[in-house]
This record gives C-alpha cells, sequence and structure tokens, in this order.
C-alpha cells in the first residue's frame, strides 16, 4: 500500500509538472522517468512563476464543479483535484510562498480527501455486496436488506457532510 501511494504521488507530482512548457510536449504521453530527468533544468524562477497559475486554476475548476449538481462523478473529480493539490502541498506552499493552499491547511485538505473517499468506499459497497452474495451463491435474505440499507444511509449521511465542506 505505501508503495502504491508514492506511486500515486509520484503520478499527481508528473501531472504537474506536465503543465511547465520545458515539459509538456502536447499530444505525446510523457513517462515520469522523462518528467523528473528534466525537472533539473527548470530555473526555480519559472517553477515559482507557473505555480500561481496551477493553484488558480485547481481553485477555479473546484467552483465550477461545485457550481454543478452534486453527482457521485462529481464529488470524486473534486477528490480528484483536492488529492492532487494535497501530494503538492509542500511544493506548492513553498514555492508560492504561501502558508496555505485554498485558505486550507494540509491536515484540513487531507481531512476532505479522505472524507470524500470514505464516501465513494460506501458508494461502492452496494454493488460490492451484490456481487459478493453472487458468488457465493447466497440468497438475499432478511440480514442482507438490512446491511444494504444501513450502507445506503451511511452513504446519504456521509454526502451531506460532503456537501457541506466542499468547496
Amino acid at each position: 500500500y505505501n508503495e502504491y501511494i508514492k506511486y500515486r504521488e509520484k503520478k499527481e507530482i508528473a501531472r504537474f509538472l506536465r503543465a511547465l512548457p520545458e515539459i509538456d510536449k502536447k499530444g505525446i504521453i510523457i513517462d515520469d522517468d522523462y518528467i523528473l530527468k528534466n525537472i533539473k533544468n527548470i530555473p526555480a524562477k519559472k517553477l515559482n512563476k507557473n505555480v500561481p497559475g496551477f493553484i488558480e486554476l485547481k481553485k477555479q475548476t473546484l467552483l465550477d464543479l461545485n457550481k454543478l449538481q452534486v453527482t457521485n462523478p462529481r464529488i470524486h473529480e473534486n477528490r480528484t483535484h483536492i488529492k492532487q493539490l494535497y501530494y503538492l502541498y509542500d511544493h506548492l506552499t513553498e514555492l508560492s510562498c504561501q502558508k496555505e493552499i485554498l485558505k486550507m491547511k494540509k491536515e484540513k485538505m487531507r481531512e476532505i480527501e479522505q472524507m470524500i473517499g470514505s464516501w465513494h468506499d460506501l458508494v461502492n459497497s452496494g454493488p460490492l455486496l451484490k456481487a459478493f452474495f453472487q458468488t457465493k451463491g447466497f440468497k438475499k435474505n432478511n440480514k442482507y436488506k438490512t446491511l444494504k440499507k444501513n450502507l445506503f444511509a451511511d452513504r446519504k449521511k456521509k454526502l451531506n457532510e460532503i456537501t457541506g465542506v466542499l468547496i
């Protein structure tokens, strides 16, 4: 799991770095090794110049998402953008000379991302529960119905919590 998290963090950093003109090659899929190798060639002044624009783009994307109707895909997309900012938080605050990103401390950003992650797990629990029962040949009895009902109740409760904290 730790290896996976490191891998994902590297991927999120690479996404940010692709926004830099020196690295980005439009229309070409670039591997992380290429990107990481070229980071050293980018002057710090250029990085500092691009960081505020990247933060503003993420902020505007989140604001635009939250003007739309709350749906499962939109909430998940929120999580993706928040996660990108969280993974890059230390780099972004240092390069932009800001104490916080989106007026949020790193811990709060992580808390929101985790909250959305818990909700997402609940969303996926229903289909997984159904698939589990099918593969084991179990009949959907009262216990199944109670469990499913509780999952949906928890999901709805978590959705209300999320809706209140989305940026």
